[in-house]
Parts: C-alpha cells; sequence; structure tokens
C-alpha cells in the first residue's frame, strides 16, 4: 500500500499538537497573572535612610572652553581648555595643494599636487620619490599633451 504523505503529515502535526498543549496552556495561565500583576498599583515603602553626600564631579567643559586653530595649510586643531588642563585634537585634511615643479628630496604629503615631466600629480602616500619612479605614491591628475606646432600666434 502506498504511503498518503498528506495523511502522515497530518498524524505529525496532531501528534505535536498534542504533545506541546501543556506547554501552551501554562503560557496562557501565566500570560493572566503576569497581567494581573501588572493591573495592581505599586505599593509605596516608608522612605530610606538618606545615604551619605557624594564628592561633585569635576565641572563640565562649556562652549568658551572651546577652541578651533587652523595652521594655514593642513591642520584643523580642536582645543578643550578648562584652567590648566588642555585637551587638542589634530585633524590634517588631505585637500589638494599645488607644489609646483616636483624637486628631488622634498617630502611630499597626501593631497600634494605637483608637475613633473609636463603632467600634473597627485600624491597618495606620503614620498620623496618622484612620480615615475613611485606609481603607488602618485596618481595621474593631467597626463601631458602632444606638443602642437608654433605658427607665431599668442594665446
Amino acid at each position: 500500500m502506498p504511503l498518503d504523505h498528506d495523511a502522515l503529515a497530518a498524524v505529525i502535526v496532531l501528534a505535536i499538537k498534542n504533545a506541546i498543549a501543556p506547554i501552551v496552556a501554562d503560557l496562557a495561565e501565566l500570560r493572566t497573572t503576569v497581567r494581573e500583576l501588572d493591573a495592581r498599583p505599586p505599593v509605596v515603602g516608608p522612605p530610606g535612610e538618606r545615604g551619605e553626600k557624594g564628592d561633585t564631579g569635576d565641572p563640565g567643559l562649556g562652549f568658551d572652553d572651546l577652541a578651533f586653530d587652523y595652521d594655514g595649510d593642513r591642520t584643523l586643531t580642536l582645543a578643550l581648555t578648562r584652567g590648566d588642563e588642555r585637551k587638542s585634537f589634530k585633524h590634517v585634511i588631505p585637500w589638494p595643494r599645488y607644489r609646483g615643479e616636483y624637486q628631488p628630496g622634498v617630502t611630499y604629503a597626501v593631497g600634494d599636487v605637483i608637475r613633473h615631466g609636463g603632467s600634473a600629480w597627485h600624491c597618495q602616500a606620503a614620498t620623496t620619490t618622484a612620480p615615475a619612479d613611485a606609481r603607488d605614491e602618485w596618481a595621474l591628475m593631467v597626463r601631458r599633451g602632444r606638443d602642437g606646432r608654433s605658427n607665431g600666434v599668442r594665446s
């Protein structure tokens, strides 16, 4: 006789429902008990004994303790000062800064833009190396075009 899958599934579902019926009933009873407890007014007890006064904390910092400094180049500094205590946070912003023709031995920072071999290059990582020798540190911005013919006209 072939196995009737639908009949087998119905038997399994019925067996599971019968097995968990006591748990479902207990959960329903528990929900009712919790609702009843939540509906009761709170019971306020007598006031407790007064505790010792704790230490006061340091005063907070206000806007009058805050300063921004800009070095005129790439560094912004946020400074918080209270009395003799000072905390400062520096942030270097790598915005493009034109540095002219590449100079050997000069350290270039992220964001520097130089001219080398007629092309413009953007520095991706601090380096003293020329773009032709350090492709990971430099990104080509503008490639040099072909030289044109001189026709005596000035632009």
